[in-house]
């Protein structure tokens, strides 16, 4: 994380939300392919159409990520805590609305 930018961080974590990776996403493309081989030939054997998620190890399934609420900022308690790191930013952050008082 050292090695990225805050710019370059938020782009590959905008790209993951488009196009994800990793094994929960390997499992997902495997078992799909696997459930559409299996559905292909289930006529042959009159059964039932089965679903990817059938095919999932139960531990990718539930590898969710869990967010505490404890530790969800509302938007003015994050720019508190960015401010506070960076108080020209605030300066700015204060000039610009000013301006936009202005104007509207």
């Amino acid at each position: 994380m050292a090695l990225l930018s805050a710019r370059q961080l938020a782009g590959w974590v905008a790209y993951h939300a488009v196009e994800p990776w990793g094994e929960r996403q390997a499992w997902w493309r495997a078992s799909f392919l696997a459930a559409t081989i299996i559905n292909i030939f289930r006529g042959l054997f009159r059964k039932p159409p089965i679903h990817p998620k059938e095919l999932m190890p139960p531990s990718i399934l539930d590898a969710r990520p869990r967010i505490d609420p404890r530790l969800v900022q509302s938007a003015e308690e994050q720019k508190a805590v960015m401010f506070a790191a960076y108080p020209k930013l605030k300066k700015q952050y204060e000039e610009r609305e000013k301006k936009r008082a202005r104007t509207s």
